[in-house]
């Protein structure tokens, strides 16, 4: 149950960021994953398209890595490509930074059916500067993984924002 006063409210939500589809097998999954910019962020879910259920999935394991490398994680897209699920870091804080955040796939497949996703999967970092629009800094918001050509990312410009609140665009 959530608080109704609206600033409580954004306090305590969980925060689901981001989302892909995730052919696992001969069933169809979506992966939801937190952004993990608080402790009460830390809890994602699968999917089973086929079957409209879903269970939780604990990415603290994973989550807690990343923040000794990543000041104010949080996490808004997911991606996944041949070898890699890629996590794509928005840099909206004071001291943060744009990153893209790659897991070995076949370790996070082998990891969703226990609930958990742990720091086993993580591989590497690379750190991003998507430049800026009238001084404020451009941030990850979203991404998709297009076969033969790429990455596709979104990004927004908020200035005033935190990784824990939206600013103005």
């Amino acid at each position: 149950e959530l608080p109704d006063d609206p600033q409580k409210r954004g306090e305590t939500k969980p925060d689901f960021e981001s989302m892909t589809y995730l052919p696992v097998g001969v069933l169809n999954y979506m992966l939801v994953l937190p952004s993990g910019s608080k402790h009460n962020r830390m809890t994602g879910a699968l999917f089973n398209l086929d079957k409209f259920s879903s269970t939780p999935l604990d990415v603290s394991g994973l989550y807690k890595k990343l923040a000794e490398e990543i000041p104010q994680l949080n996490i808004e897209g997911v991606a996944i490509n041949e070898t890699s699920v890629v996590l794509f870091q928005r840099g909206n804080g004071p001291e943060s930074f744009n990153a893209m955040v790659y897991l070995d796939k076949n370790k996070v497949l082998s990891e969703l059916p226990s609930g958990k996703l742990s720091a086993q999967s993580f591989t590497r970092q690379f750190r991003i500067d998507l430049g800026e629009v009238e001084k404020t800094r451009l941030t990850f918001s979203d991404a998709k993984y297009v076969a033969k050509e790429g990455f596709y990312y979104l990004a927004s410009a908020e200035a005033e924002s935190t990784s824990t609140t939206n600013g103005k665009i």
